[in-house]
């Protein structure tokens, strides 16, 4: 699923900036989730459609994204999704480490606590519904 957001322009320069920095605001890491492993939990209230932070990794075609999820090490396979933008397929692989939080973010079919949208190349995870501290 992905969520429009009607973001105004100050919001997309704050955006890219905290991107370029790293500097996304109310997330903390949590090293050893049981069965698990890393993770991120909330130290803020997000709101519905407010962007948690951004997703980085390969951006890939539907055909080598699926090429590429096939031949994938199973434990690695949660850092690869699918996803749309206006009608076109494509994949994002996040195996590889890198800067940012987005891979650590809740974002399976099954139980996502957000989703993604694609804007000018940065993919950013927005909130679903309110994410709560805990």
């Amino acid at each position: 699923m992905n969520v429009v957001s009607n973001v105004s322009l100050f919001q997309v320069d704050k955006i890219a900036y905290m991107s370029a920095q790293q500097s996304w605001q109310g997330l903390q890491v949590i090293e050893d989730l049981p069965g698990r492993g890393r993770g991120v939990k909330a130290t803020k209230l997000f709101v519905q459609s407010e962007v948690v932070c951004d997703y980085r990794g390969d951006l890939l075609s539907h055909k080598d994204g699926q090429e590429r999820y096939l031949s994938t090490a199973e434990e690695s396979m949660g850092f690869m999704f699918e996803f749309s933008h206006h009608g076109t397929k494509y994949w994002m692989d996040a195996t590889e480490e890198r800067p940012g939080l987005g891979r650590l973010i809740n974002h399976s079919k099954c139980h996502a606590n957000v989703s993604t949208a694609l804007d000018n190349l940065l993919l950013t995870c927005i909130n679903i519904d309110n994410l709560k501290v805990k």
